[in-house]
């Protein structure tokens, strides 16, 4: 793996795609004005925009930089050229706002000329953190995408910019909850220390480090599976494949056995497929983990449900019921869509 090349692809596709998305905001002028504010002489935030000309330009240079690395064919090219316009134009029409709001907050406080105060920091991390999770729920769709238009060669790939990512984003997280929690540190943290250069490359230096070893492991994890497909096949072979033993048999699995069962495929075979299942059960547990707060909202929709209907509010009960349940079905449509790409 070309170590050099890999960073900056993943400082291009994921830790430079965060930034342009803030930058890609909709003019002030468009932003509704605070009258009250302007009454008293305060004054209104200005918002950091490009013009959609500008945006899709940025964005088919970052389809060829991934080019360089993937070696699309013509057809692949255009199909994430259309995806990534499409997704990144949905996410800043979701998000402009608060993300105008974390850039004007965050270059205020970069040109100062003193350091923030912690409070500031910390409302400023609040706001930011939640922001951070759904930039990475975004990029773990885009990845999903990719991987719809993708070869198997590529995808590996893919997964390694992934592996990356996902460090990236737990050192944000981390640092965030840090700041959040008051840990706001002038000395080293701030651009106007003396002290804040030379702590700063190392941090960079680390976490580039971390993320370079979690792409070198995802890769050696498909090279290894691709070492175990080309040697003889074997029953040994095809049961190291599966499940553990004792492990739940969930309908994903009941799948692939009946498929292998039906189809008598050999032993070779059956190792690939059990090899394509945990693939994608990586996926879907992944999305869980993702969602896990938002499970936790959903269960207590339901039991304020249980509770209205035992105040006899059958239909406030009823509502909180159906909200529940909508929450839900996005949830299992999204793991639904993932067991359609593992039939496929």
């Amino acid at each position: 793996m070309r170590d050099g090349r890999t960073l900056r692809l993943l400082y291009v596709i994921g830790l430079g795609l965060f930034p342009l998305t803030v930058a890609a905001q909709q003019p002030a002028r468009e932003t509704p004005k605070d009258e009250s504010a302007q009454a008293q002489g305060e004054e209104q935030p200005l918002a950091f925009f490009v013009s959609p000309g500008v945006l899709r330009n940025g964005l088919d240079r970052l389809v060829d930089e991934i080019d360089d690395e993937l070696e699309f064919d013509d057809e692949q090219y255009m199909a994430v050229r259309r995806l990534l316009r499409e997704r990144v134009t949905g996410f800043l029409q979701e998000h402009h706002k608060e993300l105008n709001h974390l850039a004007n907050t965050y270059f205020e406080a970069y040109y100062a000329g003193e350091p923030p105060d912690s409070v500031y920091v910390a409302d400023f991390a609040d706001r930011a953190l939640p922001q951070l999770l759904e930039f990475n729920e975004f990029m773990h769709e885009l990845a999903d995408g990719f991987r719809e238009i993708c070869n198997e060669d590529q995808v590996a790939m893919i997964d390694s910019y992934m592996a990356g990512f996902e460090v990236a984003v737990e050192a944000g997280q981390e640092r965030l909850k840090a700041w959040s929690e008051g840990y706001f540190d002038p000395e080293t943290e701030w651009r106007g220390s003396p002290a804040f250069r030379a702590a700063e490359l190392n941090r960079k230096r680390e976490l580039e480090n971390r993320m370079v070893a979690a792409s070198r492991a995802k890769i050696e994890q498909y090279r290894s599976g691709q070492a175990a497909g080309e040697t003889p096949p074997n029953d040994a072979a095809a049961d190291a494949a599966k499940p553990p033993a004792g492990a739940a048999d969930d309908s994903w699995e009941a799948y692939v056995r009946a498929f292998i069962a039906r189809y008598q495929l050999d032993s070779e075979k059956q190792q690939r497929a059990w090899q394509y299942h945990a693939r994608y059960a990586e996926d879907r547990d992944r999305y869980l983990r993702r969602k896990l707060d938002d499970m936790s909202s959903i269960e207590r929709m339901y039991a304020e449900a249980i509770r209205l209907e035992g105040e006899q509010k059958s239909d406030e009960a009823a509502r909180m019921r159906a909200r529940a349940d909508a929450e839900m079905a996005k949830i299992e449509n999204n793991v639904n869509e993932i067991f359609e790409r593992l039939k496929e």
